[in-house]
Formats: C-alpha cells, structure tokens, sequence
C-alpha cells in the first residue's frame, strides 16, 4: 500500500508569526512553514525516488479564518489541502489532505524535518532512540517505516518537541548522501491512503512545544506499553480479572485501544471484559509517578478478584509493609506460601532484582503468594482494585510509585584509556581493542550509557577522546593504569574481560583512600575475569553484555569488589599475568552491592573440539536421502476423499484396499495467505520433509474484508491466495482438513441477537449450539 509522506526542512528565512497560532509556529511568504525554529516540508516522492517539496513547486494560497490556518495548493494535477488548527496555548492540530492524480505518480507524501546538530537521542512511543555520532552504512536507516502514537525530541534550548496522532515514522542518516551535513538525521510522518478512496492520502496529528524542557515526563525506568501493560525497569505490572469458576482473564491489547500523550501524562483506554479500562501514568518528580486504573461497565461485571499484578523471582529478599520488614524466602515453606494474605496497607517496599527499591503508596489491598505451590517459579504480588469483587460496574486502584536505584556513579575512564574498539589493521599497535584487525574487535560495542542491573556505566566515546575507550592492559600493552576517583562508594563495579587467558592470577586493583590508606584486591580467572571469547559465569564475573564479531561470539563480564572505605580518591588497574590482556570496557561506584541473583546469564556454545558447526537449511536438496517427496502419492485426492475403513484405518473413496497415514502440520493466521511464490516454496518444503497433511487453522477472520459490517464478505484477494495455497498443497500430494470455525469475529451486520459485540471474539464456538442465529451465519460462511 502506498504512502504519503511530508518533510520538514531546517531553514533560516525570516518567519512571519500566524494569528492566534502558538507563538512557536510560522510561515513566510514563500509557503515554509516552522515550528519552533524547525521547518516543516510537505514532500512528495515519485516511484523513481525524486523528490519535490510540494508548497516551495506548487502554487499555494493561505487563508486565515478564526485562528485557523489553512494551505491549499495544486501541482501536476495533484491537490493538497494543509490545516493548522490552535488547539491550546502550546499545541496545534494538523490535518494533510492529498488527492493524487494520473499525472503525478506517488510512490509516498510525507512531511520531513532535520533533527538539529547535537541532538542525541530521541523519544517514540516512550522508548529512547539514539542517534550515533558516527555514519554507519549498514545501519543508516535509524528507525524504519513503523506506525507509532508519539514522538519527541529535545531541542537544544532545552525545549522538547512532541508529536502525537497514529502515523509512520522513519528516521534516516542523510550522511548516506552528503557527508559534510550539519544537521544529519532526517525525520518523515508519512500520510496513509484514506479507507474507501485510495486517491486520497491523509496525515492527522497534534504538535505541542514546550518551552526551555518545562514538559513534565515519566522516569527513563518506566513505560506504559501500547496494551496498558506498566513497566518498571523490566517487569510489568498487569491488570487480571477473574470471573466466577476462576475464569481468568489479562490486560492486553483489544481493538480499538487507544494510547494518548499529554503534558507528560500516558493514557491507554480500551475494552475489558464488559467494559472499559483506563490507565494513567502521571509523572510527579525524577524518580516517581502516580499510577491510575479505573474499570467501569454499564452492565454488572461478575467478578471474583480485580487486581494489579507483578511477579518477583524466587530469592530471598527482605520487603517492608508499613515499616515492618517481612522475608520472602528463596526456599519453598508451605506454611508460609501467602506471606501476605489480602491486608490494608499503606506503602511497601519491595526490592528488586536490579537492585532498586520500590515503593508502592496508596491505600489499597496486598496479597503476595508463593507461586510454587502450584509448580509455577517465584512469588506473585497483587495490589487490588476498590472494591476488587462482586458485580462491579466502577473499580479503581490508584498509588504512588518511586523507585530508588542502586546510586552508581560512573567512573570516567577517558585520561587512562589506551584503546579504542575498532581496530582497521591488525598487529600495528594502533585503533583498538586487543589489536587483532578488524575480523576480531569490539566495533559492535556503541559508547555511551550502559546499564547492568542497577548499575548505570558510562562508555567512553573515542570520537572525543582521540579513538581511545578502553584501558587494555598486559602483552605488548602497558601493564598499568591509573583513573582519578570523585563521589564516594564502597563498591567498585566493572565491565571487562581477558584475552589469552592462562593460570589463576590475573590482575589487581590497587585503591588509594582519602586518608591516605591503601586496598589492593586481586582479580582471578575463573572467578573475578573471564576470556572474552569463552562465555562463562563465575563467581565474581556475570556475562552482562555479548554478541558476535567475524571470529567468535564475544562478551564481557560484570564483577563487583567491596572497598574498605567509601572515599577512594583513585584506582590502579594492575596486570600480574604478563602473557594475558586485560580489558576494561567500563567502570562505576556504588554505596551497595549489586543483587546478580536476576541478572541475565545467557550462555553460548561455539564450535570447538567437542562441537561442531552445522549451518541448518531449509530446502532439501532434491533426490537427496532427505527428501520424502517421493512417498507421497500426487496429487492429493486422486482416489477420491478419504474414508475410514471398519478396521479404523484410513483409505480411499476409490481405493479401499489402500492405507495411508497422515503426518501434519498446522498453518494458523497469516500463513494461510501467502504470496503465490511463497506458497510453492512453503508447499515444496512441506511436501520434501514429508508432510501429506495440513490443517487450515485461525484463517476464517483473515478471510473477511477489512472494514465490512457483518462476517460474511470476504477479501476477493485474501481468497485467491488461499485458493492458491490450497491447490499448491493438492498438487504435491498433501491433503488438507480445517474446522472452518475458530477466530471469525462476529459483527452487527450479522444479526446473531445473542452475540456481545463488544467482545467479539471466539464467540461463535459458543453459541452454535444455543443459537439458530449463530448456526445459520456458520452454515452460510460455510457456503461461501
């Protein structure tokens, strides 16, 4: 499906303030228009790739009309209509229309802007998008063509950006074209074909400014997912009914949830159960956020239990209940399996696996239970809504969330490091990492913040030190390294590994205090280190970053070491085994010590003497030992429909003295409906691994025209292509069964009078057997 995109240009023209309009926003006379000092190019992209800005070549005409703007122009044939609409004091509302022609073929419209210089990251959908200092030509494309509710980006007054609506984004690299630009990344909304008249493409969004970084927003450490779902760090807080008979159910995405942005405040509302849910997220300070959920119905809910969920791993960990600390165990006690059995409270403190306190304040209802009664792991905790049972038509649970994180300080490692991680020519003494040429380096390992846990690391970016980031130690290296220390801390964190590892001695850490008085702590192999290219846990050494460079899978490993005091004023990195390396990637300080007990441990296995490599591919080489083709008796259906035998086994219509046995497999939801070419592919690969049997599974609602008002009308395009699949699945010998019924979602137009609409899926299982309506509905689909 095309698109349509519009383009925002940097431009340092005079600008012209429009009436009523934010003050922020401007145009001049030659139909640019800007947004806090950012211009805004709608521009049009042929399918040869040219692209024209289509006010600057166009023959446009503004008109003012109560504090609405409006931009109508014409070219080649093409018509555009640009509404900006005031819609409070730091925000508008603008509404694109393009209507294209024969004459101006559109590949897509989009508008586009330059992010300024010095900007390094920005913000979609909550999540954080960074934008690398440095052009990489395999990763030019920052952010491809993905629809999204909210983007934003600060300004370098300290200003923030946000555009909000439901549209296609996609951030480039323009270094890929000009490499002397100053301004290089490039932003684009796309408009989207308008439903029922593909000639016209349409971009509807909000755009609000917020002076000097004046907008509220979450803590980086929470996210309020597109479904409603919270997350904290990593772990979600979910919102779980159960209905009579213990019947569960769980927030997640239905049709028709929405997710909006306002003044830093997340909104997610859409259908639960028989009614609605509505979640906020309001930021309050740094590192806290008030929590809303509110469910309300026009019918009564039946309804056993309503409450906020979360889960916390199986470790001892001590929590604070109103002031009273209370042991989670990390071994199972019977007795003790609910520590916490439906009582008031007001805050509680849990610790995490990060190692970050959360608190939860409110007045509400706790219950936490150990989960491995019922063979599941950990404990769950449950935060129940008011009132949280009985028929429910209005339920709310509400709190105040603040999380304090483990404090870590990043210890900067600019003046010491020797190293960089990208290392162009082997063996010359230069560039990076272990010296060893471009097949076996760090290049894939991206400077800046790192978090492990609740540990933040700083990586030093060598585009601002000289192309230094490491402090490599040991062989043809120096064998000493000395870092200045400010703050205080009575932990010291680092990321690091060793290359050519031999024997226990590795390194040590010499500590210089405030007072003078001096810490030296060894640094073991196989307890405190370990080699980059063998991925291992130890004792002292957790593998907290990994991936694959041309040689090996590689990694580093996280250790912590408890300090004396907590004022050290400087730190030495000794080598003690002269035939190793020594690489420390990352330094930090910290007050505690990290829990590791939730860390990921992810462990590798690469090819060596015990294991070898074995590239897996998915086509059979044809006539080769693995190919069962041969077996299958083509094409399906040449005797006629299967039948069972009175012995119980399956035959033929026209061959009852034949015996076949059916070896399957299920194709469900999309790959039901696959391009011709794909399902030849699919249905030669099927048929040479030696399925006969298919079954069609979830492609009854796949079959429906998008947008009709009853389930009965079907795609003619989604049609053929099961057709396709079916018939190129016949002609290989593989037979095929479907249910016919299964996610075919029910409608208005269906008059089938006791269906809930508002809850339309999986339904017509149900009422097949008690309704006449539902049987006749199934029987015409049938049909068709």
């Amino acid at each position: 499906m095309k698109q349509v995109c519009l383009s925002l240009i940097l431009f340092a023209a005079s600008l012209l303030p429009a009436t009523d309009l934010p003050g922020w926003f401007s145009r001049n006379e030659n139909g640019r228009i800007g947004m806090g000092g950012t211009a805004l190019s709608l521009t049009h992209l042929s399918p040869r790739w040219k692209q024209t800005s289509l006010r600057s070549a166009g023959k446009v005409r503004f008109a003012d009309e109560a504090g609405t703007l409006t931009a109508e122009g014409a070219y080649q044939g093409a018509k555009f209509r640009e509404t900006f609409t005031p819609a409070g004091k730091n925000k508008l509302h603008y509404d694109g229309v393009f209507s294209a022609s024969a004459e101006l073929p559109t590949q897509a419209l989009f508008l586009e802007f330059q992010i300024p210089a010095g900007i390094a990251n920005v913000s979609i959908d909550g999540g954080n998008i960074a934008l690398p200092p440095r052009f990489d030509a395999k990763k030019w494309v920052i952010f491809n063509n993905r629809k999204v509710e909210e983007f934003s980006m600060p300004l370098p007054d300290g200003s923030v950006w946000t555009v909000t609506g439901s549209f296609v984004v996609r951030i480039q690299d323009q270094r890929r074209f000009n490499a002397g630009m100053k301004a290089p990344f490039a932003v684009r909304f796309y408009y989207a074909p308008e439903e029922g008249r593909l000639e016209n493409f349409r971009l509807t969004a909000d755009f609000r400014l917020e002076r000097g970084g004046s907008a509220a927003k979450l803590p980086d450490w929470v996210r309020l997912e597109k479904s409603g779902v919270l997350k904290i760090e990593t772990l979600p807080f979910t919102v779980v009914h159960a209905a009579p008979g213990w019947q569960w159910s769980r927030q997640s995405s239905s049709p028709g949830t929405k997710r909006t942005f306002r003044e830093g405040v997340v909104t997610v509302f859409g259908k639960f159960g028989l009614g609605e849910l509505r979640v906020t997220a309001e930021p309050l300070t740094p590192a806290a956020f008030r929590y809303s959920a509110q469910f309300c119905s026009d019918r009564p809910f039946p309804t056993l239990l309503l409450a906020v969920e979360f889960a916390l791993s199986p470790r001892a960990r001590q929590i604070e209940v109103d002031g009273r600390n209370l042991e989670l165990r990390a071994e199972y006690d019977e007795k003790r399996w609910v520590p916490v059995n439906n009582r008031r409270v007001h805050t509680v403190t849990f610790p995490l696996d990060s190692g970050a306190n959360l608190s939860i304040t409110g007045d509400y209802i706790l219950r936490i239970q150990d989960n491995r009664k019922y063979n599941l792991p950990g404990y769950s905790v449950r935060l129940y809504f008011s009132p949280s049972q009985g028929e429910l038509t209005e339920a709310k649970f509400t709190a105040k969330f603040e999380l304090q994180r483990l404090g870590a300080q990043p210890v900067n490692l600019a003046p010491a490091a020797n190293m960089g991680f990208i290392d162009e020519v082997a063996g010359d003494g230069r560039g990076g990492w272990t010296d060893q040429g471009p097949a076996n380096d760090l290049r894939m390992f991206k400077p800046g913040k790192l978090t492990v846990g609740g540990v933040d690391f700083t990586v030093v970016d060598p585009a601002g030190n000289g192309g230094r980031s490491a402090v490599v130690l040991g062989r043809k290296f120096p064998h000493e390294a000395t870092v200045k220390l400010s703050g205080s801390g009575r932990w010291l964190f680092l990321l690091h590994a060793l290359a050519w590892p031999g024997g226990k001695k590795a390194g040590a850490l010499a500590v210089t205090f405030a007072d003078g008085s001096n810490q030296e702590i060894p640094v073991e192999n196989g307890r405190d280190v370990g080699n980059w290219w063998e991925l291992n846990n130890f004792a002292n050494s957790l593998i907290a970053w990994s991936a694959e460079n041309r040689s090996s899978y590689i990694g580093l490993g996280f250790s912590q070491f408890e300090l004396r005091r907590n004022d050290p004023v400087s730190l030495t990195f000794r080598m003690e085994n002269p035939k190793c390396c020594w690489m420390i990637a990352a330094a930090a300080l910290g007050e505690k010590r990290q829990p590791t007990e939730g860390l990921a441990k992810p462990t590798y296995i690469v090819e060596n003497r015990e294991w070898i490599k074995l590239d897996f591919l998915p086509d059979v080489v044809p006539g080769s030992p693995l190919d069962f083709s041969n077996q299958l008796d083509a094409p399906a259906g040449k005797y006629g429909a299967v039948r069972v035998s009175p012995e119980g086994n399956f035959t033929f219509e026209r061959a009852p003295e034949k015996r076949i046995r059916f070896v399957g497999t299920n194709l469900c939801l999309s790959a039901n409906y696959l391009p011709h070419e794909e399902a030849d592919l699919l249905a030669d690969r099927l048929a040479k691994t030696g399925f006969n049997a298919v079954r069609f599974h979830h492609h009854d609602g796949g079959l429906l025209r998008r947008g009709a008002n009853d389930g009965l009308t079907f795609d003619p395009a989604e049609l053929d292509k099961l057709d396709y699949l079916f018939a190129a699945l016949k002609k290989r010998g593989i037979y095929l069964t479907t249910d016919i019924y299964c996610s075919r979602r029910i409608k208005a137009g269906d008059g089938i009078p006791e269906a809930v609409l508002e809850n339309p899926a999986f339904q017509m299982k149900a009422l097949l057997p008690i309704s006449a309506a539902a049987l006749r509905n199934w029987k015409e689909f049938a049909r068709r």
